[in-house]
């Protein structure tokens, strides 16, 4: 896979949501073992609000690993990490993220809208029922029951569950599995949405990002990105299977071909 960089005209939209430096999820210097395996091992990257961050990676990278420090479901060998200012397993800090995990489980019985009901009485400021349903392409399936969907349904009902709280800080971790082209259109639109309004996303995918990612800011952590930069500007590389890349400006978005 080869990585390049495209300049493409800013919308105001990317411009809003570029504001900010404020660091709003870092690792500094990160080792995660697990046993004799090497997960990750002195990792640095940051995410500063506004931004859209996607680790791209093949499987067994490290992505997922990466994802729970930050939620604060894992606890590293080494190293910082912090989320919004402080420990990922502050109850304050989680109530101000959601996350959308590789494999998520939730009862079967319990309907689409009674998820969200119950996830959202987890927060104090939820979003509208109506506005999580329509976010993700739930309103037709509201009420039936979780275990009856197909598997792309039950990614959009997860989807939903990240978003349900109107968190500041977004962890999607490969949300596109399972999903058709109109699906995935809908999860990036809603993503462009959630950027506009402030929020900022970190997203785990495996393969190449889609042209529907154009025109946000866009960080990618990938390892082959080393190929095409510049050697003052390549970034130090991580043991694991992704790298800190710069951050590229709010006018760029990284397109690959393979």
């Amino acid at each position: 896979m080869i990585a390049t960089v495209e300049q493409v005209e800013p919308s105001p939209s990317t411009v809003r949501s570029a504001r900010s430096d404020f660091i709003v999820a870092s690792l500094e210097g990160v080792n995660k073992n697990y046993d004799n395996i090497k997960a990750l091992r002195d990792v640095d990257f940051r995410v500063c609000a506004g931004e859209v961050v996607a680790l791209l990676g093949p499987n067994g990278a490290g992505k997922t690993t990466a994802v729970k420090l930050l939620l604060g479901l894992l606890q590293p060998n080494s190293g910082k990490v912090r989320v919004l200012g402080g420990d990922p397993t502050n109850p304050q800090n989680r109530m101000r993220t959601g996350a959308m995990l590789q494999v998520g489980r939730v009862p079967e019985t319990l309907r689409v809208r009674e998820h969200i009901d119950l996830f959202s009485s987890y927060y104090a400021k939820p979003m509208p029922l109506a506005e999580v349903l329509s976010a993700a392409g739930l309103e037709k399936i509201s009420d039936r029951k979780f275990g009856d969907l197909s598997g792309g349904q039950k990614q959009r009902v997860l989807f939903a569950l990240a978003i349900c709280g109107d968190p500041d800080l977004i962890f999607l971790d490969e949300p596109t599995v399972g999903l058709d082209v109109e699906a995935r259109r809908l999860l990036w639109d809603e993503i462009r949405h959630m950027v506009q309004r402030g929020k900022t996303v970190l997203l785990t995918i495996c393969r190449k990002p889609m042209r529907w990612l154009t025109g946000l800011r866009l960080s990618i952590k990938v390892k082959s990105l080393r190929r095409v930069l510049p050697p003052r500007s390549r970034p130090k590389p991580a043991a694991s299977g992704f790298v800190a890349s710069r951050v590229l400006a709010p006018t760029a978005c990284v397109s690959c071909r393979e």
